[in-house]
Parts: structure tokens; sequence; C-alpha cells
């Protein structure tokens, strides 16, 4: 049943960004991932919910992430051309790298963002995975929680260029459920 849910939430979100809608896309594709990275995680990782029962769906893309990280590195790699502009990309309100934050995620966008220019490279693709992870929360939570809109520019810039990484992790997601 969740498999199929992923898959219709992932459908609507390509339909989305087939039509250039890339705001609704970018959530479509979010709760597919989302979706995916629990039935991944149920098949993959034990967790012990009698001594933790606070996890969040930050913890299981994370984790997803963290347990995927050379395949979430080389779909940065093949789409680096449309997350160059994050290279240049400041928070609107404070003027952080790429999207404001406070600390740790500042310094992990400021590390992404000199990636992007080409002035750093990770030692390992688990640092950008979990990177790249929390950047797609944090736009997440900004989306669903009204700190970006479906109609500022900056903001549908930053969506669009996040657009084709969601896509492949949420389709890659499918992909593993389809194995199983």
């Amino acid at each position: 049943m969740r498999d199929k849910i992923m898959k219709d939430w992932f459908l609507k979100g390509e339909t989305a960004k087939n039509k250039e809608n890339y705001f609704e896309a970018f959530i479509y594709l979010w709760i597919s991932w989302v979706i995916g990275c629990k039935i991944f995680i149920s098949y993959n990782i034990y967790r012990d919910y009698s001594k933790n029962n606070n996890y969040t769906d930050r913890n299981d893309i994370l984790d997803w992430c963290n347990y995927n990280a050379g395949l979430v590195a080389e779909i940065i790699k093949q789409n680096h051309s449309s997350l160059f502009y994050l290279g240049s990309r400041k928070g609107n309100k404070h003027g952080n790298p790429i999207i404001d934050a406070r600390k740790p995620l500042s310094n992990y966008f400021y590390t992404l963002q000199k990636y992007f220019n080409s002035e750093f490279q990770y030692k390992d693709d688990k640092e950008l995975a979990l990177h790249f992870g929390e950047l797609l929360n944090k736009i997440r939570n900004n989306l669903f929680h009204g700190d970006k809109t479906y109609n500022a520019k900056s903001d549908l810039e930053l969506i669009k260029s996040v657009l084709p990484v969601l896509y492949s992790l949420a389709k890659d997601t499918i992909e593993y459920s389809n194995g199983i």
C-alpha cells in the first residue's frame, strides 16, 4: 500500500514538473521521497523505537542519505549544472549562503556553496549527501511553514535548481521498492 501511495505522489510530482509547476512538483516529489525513505528504512535500518519514538521525516531522509551516500553524490554530480545556481545564492533575510539558517546548517550550506563554486571538494560522499539532505529538508520546511512562496522569483529559482536531484532521489526509492 505504501509503495502505491509513493508512486502516486511521484506521478503527481512528475506531471507538475513537466508542466513547469516547480512549487507543486517539489512538494509532491518530497512526499514521494519521504515515503520511499520510510520503506527503505523499514527493510534496512534497525531502529529501537522503545528508546526513541520521536523519529521525524528529517531523520528518515538523513538516514537514507547516509546509507545511500554514493548514489546521492552521483546524482548531485550528474545535476551539477542545475545546482550551479546555489554557488551564488544568498538567503533573503540574513544573506547566509544558499538559504538562511542557524548553525550548524549555515555551516553546511556554506560548505555546499563552496562545493558548487568548485572551491571545495568533499572528502567522502556521506558528508556531501548529508549536507544536501539537510538543504532539501530546510527548503521543505520553508515551503511548508511559510518562508518560501510559489510566486517569488528567487524561491522558484531555488526550487527549480534542486528539483532534478529530488526527482532522481524519489525515482530511486521507487525503483528500490519495486525490487522488494
